[in-house]
């Protein structure tokens, strides 16, 4: 819940930003040519929101891979584990079992897969601006 109050209202928004930047000619040429407000949603504003949404969904995704502080201060990864992520677990390794070696493998791990997942987010984003150029 924590997460919801924090992080919803700036993806809204980037998200209204991103609609309020959209182009005002594909809409007034579909409204003449008799599109449904559901055609203008489906056809328009969507694909031309897919760029905004992939940014917003990378920064999201990001932020969610780091998390570390709201986990620790509200429950210090307890009941048991139930609620440990990632760094949290990063964090107990490293510096409650002083296992450097093992909490900078999983540092890497983490690095790699956030620069994998960055690439995989700019891939699918470069495809739609590729689509849309040809």
């Amino acid at each position: 819940i924590v997460d919801i109050w924090q992080w919803t209202p700036f993806m809204l928004l980037v998200l209204y930003a991103g609609l309020l930047s959209l182009p005002r000619e594909p809409f007034e040429a579909a409204k003449i040519d008799g599109a449904s407000e559901w055609q203008l949603l489906k056809h328009l504003t969507i694909p031309l929101l897919i760029p905004i949404i992939v940014v917003v969904l990378l920064i999201r995704t990001m932020d969610i891979i780091k998390v570390f502080d709201t986990v620790y201060v509200l429950t210090r990864g307890g009941p048991g584990d139930a609620t440990e992520v990632l760094t949290l677990y990063n964090f107990r390794v490293g510096l409650n079992y002083f296992y450097m070696g093992r909490a900078a493998t999983i540092s890497w791990i983490i690095a790699i897969f956030v620069i994998l997942l960055a690439q995989l987010f700019f891939r699918i984003l470069g495809t739609e601006f590729y689509k849309k150029r040809t």
